[in-house]
Parts: C-alpha cells; structure tokens; sequence
C-alpha cells in the first residue's frame, strides 16, 4: 500500500475467511498508471499486473 504512487492500494471493507483484512486494489476515477510497483514491491507475489 505504501509504494503506490497514486495511492490506489487500501484497506479492504471487510475480512477475509481468515479473519484477516486484506488490501484491495481501489481505482475508481482510472488514476493508475499501470507502473507496477505494486507486483515489484509486494513481498508475496500476490498482485500481478494485467495489461487493459
């Protein structure tokens, strides 16, 4: 959450199974950038960028 440039990466509304709360990816004025620092930064591979 800390690396995206346009601040796009949040908090999710609510948990996951798990009871953990996940980050989501909210975009909803299409402000990234498609830079990829998320998937670059994310310590578990769990975002991937996928081209529109």
């Amino acid at each position: 959450m800390e690396f995206c440039p346009k601040g796009l990466i949040k908090y999710a509304n609510q948990a996951n199974s798990g009871g953990n709360i996940p980050a989501a990816f909210v975009d909803v004025e299409n402000k990234c950038t498609g830079c990829a620092i998320c998937a670059i930064s994310c310590p578990e591979i769990a975002i991937k960028e996928v081209l529109r």
